[in-house]
C-alpha cells in the first residue's frame, strides 16, 4: 500500500499502461504512450480508524467506482474532469504542477522492461508448452511470426514524488468501449438506446461508447498491429531479397536469370472491442491492419499509431 500517493485534484489514481510484446525469444517489448488514468470517487485521506472503510477512497479499480454516485463520466479524450482519462489529459495536469512527465515515462520504461524480462522464461516456457499441446506452432508462436501478438496491461501507481510502483499485471486487459451510465429516475434513454439491468450496475443504466476508451484502445491495438504488419512486410523484403541474391549467385555465369521468388501470402490481423454484451445491448468497434476503416481514420487523425510506441526491450537487453 502506497500511503503518499500522487493525486489529482485530491483524488488518488492509476494507470493503465498497455505493452506490446512482439517476440518472447529474443524478448522484444513496446510501451504506449496512450492509456488510462483510473481516479477513485472519495478524496483521499492517509488510512485511519475512520476512513479504512471508505474503499472508493483507496481503491482505484474501475470496476468499483463506476458504481459510486460521486463518479463523473468525461465528455472526451482530453476532459479533466473525469473519473476516468486518457493518460495524455492526467499527465498534462502533472506537468501544469511542475512534474516533469518525461522522467516519469522513462521510470515507467524501466519498470516495465524490467517487469517483463523477469516474466520473459515464464512466458517462453507457455508459448512452447501450448505449441507442443496444440501441435500447432504458428498459433502459440514465440519468435515474432503471425501467431505472437500479446497486449498486456501493465497498472502502475505513483508516489508523492512520481516514482512509478507495479500494482499487477493482467494478461488480457479489458478492451471493452463502454461507459455504463446510469439513468436518473423518470429519465428516458436516447431513441438508440435500451434501458439495462445487468450486473454492471446496481440501478438501471444504459450502454454508451466511452471516448476515452476509444481513444486510448484505438491507439493501443492499432499502434501494436501496425509495429507487428510493418516488422513482417520487412522480414518478407529481406526473404525475398536474400532469395534474389542467391538464385542470381548461382546464375551468375548463365546470364541474365529471372527470379520468381514465391512471396508468402499477406497474413490479416483484426482486433475487436466488444460491448460486454447483456440482454439489452450488444456492438463493437473493430480495428483490421488491411481494410478497416476504423484503423484508417484513426490514422488520419492521429498521424501513425505505430509512434505511439516506445521500444523498451531488444534483442532481450534493456533499452536506456
Amino acid at each position: 500500500y502506497i500511503c503518499d500517493p500522487m493525486l489529482l485534484k485530491g483524488f488518488k489514481f492509476d494507470l493503465r499502461i498497455y505493452v506490446y510484446v512482439r517476440t518472447v525469444q529474443p524478448l522484444e517489448v513496446y510501451v504506449c504512450r496512450e492509456g488510462l488514468a483510473r481516479l477513485c470517487t472519495i478524496p483521499y485521506k492517509e488510512p485511519a480508524a475512520d476512513n479504512i472503510g471508505q474503499a472508493m477512497g483507496h481503491l482505484t479499480n474501475y470496476s468499483l467506482n463506476k458504481k459510486s454516485e460521486n463518479y463523473q463520466w468525461g465528455r472526451d479524450d482530453g476532459d479533466e474532469g473525469g473519473t476516468k482519462r486518457t493518460i495524455t489529459s492526467a499527465f498534462n495536469e502533472l506537468k501544469r504542477a511542475g512534474h516533469d512527465v518525461d522522467q516519469v515515462w522513462k521510470s515507467i520504461d524501466i519498470l516495465v522492461a524490467r517487469t517483463m524480462t523477469m516474466l520473459q522464461p515464464t512466458l517462453l516456457s507457455e508459448s512452447l508448452i501450448l505449441s507442443l499441446d496444440e501441435g500447432c506452432e504458428g498459433k502459440w508462436a514465440y519468435d515474432g511470426g503471425p501467431g505472437c501478438f500479446h497486449i498486456v496491461g501493465v497498472d502502475v501507481m505513483l508516489d508523492s514524488s512520481a516514482n512509478p510502483y507495479l500494482l499487477e499485471i493482467n494478461a488480457s486487459p479489458r478492451q471493452a468501449i463502454d461507459s455504463v451510465v446510469p439513468l436518473p429516475d423518470g429519465q428516458e434513454p436516447a431513441a438508440s438506446e435500451k434501458i439495462c439491468n445487468c450486473d454492471e450496475h446496481g440501478a438501471s443504466h444504459v450502454h454508451r461508447v466511452c471516448e476515452i476508451d476509444k481513444k486510448a484502445k484505438t491507439i493501443a491495438v492499432g499502434g501494436a498491429i501496425q509495429i507487428l504488419v510493418n516488422k513482417l512486410k520487412a522480414d518478407e523484403e529481406r526473404y525475398t531479397s536474400t532469395l534474389e541474391k542467391k538464385d542470381c549467385a548461382a546464375n551468375v555465369f548463365d546470364g541474365p536469370v529471372e527470379v520468381k521468388s514465391k512471396k508468402r501470402a499477406p497474413v490479416e490481423f483484426k482486433a475487436v472491442f466488444v460491448f460486454r454484451r447483456s440482454r439489452a445491448s450488444s456492438a463493437a468497434l473493430q480495428l483490421s491492419a488491411g481494410d478497416g476503416y476504423t484503423l484508417r481514420r484513426a490514422s488520419r487523425v492521429a498521424g501513425s499509431l505505430e509512434a505511439h510506441y516506445i521500444q523498451v526491450c531488444s534483442g532481450g537487453r534493456v533499452m536506456k
